[in-house]
């Protein structure tokens, strides 16, 4: 008798390179009800840019065959209505499916929004609701009590809103509920910062006090003044990611805010500042380490003292 496979394993469908469209991966698992090879996919978010939605992709055909071959999704029953979700259970799920596609400060950004959540939860006694019975009414609630109680500003408001937005996004993409019920919430007005103007004189002075009494702050200051570079992409930038042969810095997108690769042109002061330092460490070292010299333990943007 022919031996009949329970299983395709996964591969990558990416769209021939179309960002535009989702990517995904397919597999075939054998069903039992329908006695034959059922094709399924899984997606990854269209947020992200080509080089991660292959490495999410890679990372999710990796584990989807580990787990075929494990014989542990084979034998499925047909499709059913989704299964009803705990609230906190379906956005715990979120979360961890998050670790797959952003960095680890994200991911802790996105916890400690989480656990705001199920404090209150817990403490308004909805810890057991269903997703589907969690409300735009309920996400009211959340936030204005929170913001209330912890004195939140407008701007740490819109950062809670906009994360617990996206873990809802989850749900819907998985057909646990079909609207999110922050979705339609406005973020707080924000009042811009009053901008001090500096004359050359003013910014010489300065730039020559921070070079003469702090060399390693100097040349952070040069990398966010002469090559736009935010601070927690500063902390995250490598000695490889240096290229003094074309006076460039790369930029990759899981580095970058806005997770998109990039290269920067150094100025020549930074070349001077930076040539013996770049020639003494090895290329995985961190430029900006402990002390903001280089090192291979990251640290954290607050620890830039500007």
């Amino acid at each position: 008798m022919a031996h009949f496979k329970l299983y395709k394993i996964a591969k990558i469908y990416d769209a021939k390179g179309d960002l535009s469209q989702r990517w995904f991966a397919y597999f075939y698992t054998y069903d039992s009800k329908l006695n034959k090879l059922v094709r399924k996919r899984e997606y990854v978010p269209n947020s992200l840019n080509a080089e991660e939605r292959y490495a999410a992709l890679a990372k999710l055909v990796k584990s989807i065959n580990k787990l075929l071959k494990e014989g542990k999704i084979i034998n499925q029953a047909p499709k059913q209505k989704a299964k009803k979700e705990i609230v906190i259970e379906s956005l715990e799920l979120a979360l961890e499916r998050k670790k797959n596609y952003c960095t680890h400060r994200g991911y802790l950004s996105f916890r400690n929004a989480l656990q705001h959540l199920k404090g209150w939860l817990k403490r308004n006694a909805f810890e057991k609701i269903y997703t589907t019975q969690f409300t735009k009414s309920h996400a009211i609630q959340y936030l204005r009590g929170t913001h209330q109680k912890r004195g939140w500003s407008a701007k740490t408001y819109n950062l809670q809103l906009g994360f617990i937005k996206t873990l809802f996004e989850d749900a819907i993409e998985r057909d646990v509920i079909k609207d999110n019920p922050f979705a339609r919430l406005k973020s707080l007005p924000m009042q811009q910062s009053e901008i001090i103007l500096w004359n050359d004189y003013q910014k010489r002075t300065l730039a020559n006090w921070v070079k003469e009494n702090d060399p390693q702050l100097f040349i952070v200051v040069l990398l966010v003044y002469h090559c736009f570079i935010r601070p927690q992409e500063i902390v995250r930038l490598t000695i490889g990611d240096f290229d003094l042969g074309s006076d460039i810095i790369y930029i990759k997108g899981s580095q970058a805010k806005d997770r998109k690769s990039k290269s920067v042109t150094l100025s020549t002061q930074l070349i001077e500042l930076l040539t013996p330092i770049l020639r003494a460490y090895p290329k995985d070292y961190l430029l900006i380490s402990r002390d903001l010299k280089p090192g291979k333990k990251q640290i954290a943007i607050t620890r830039i003292n500007t």
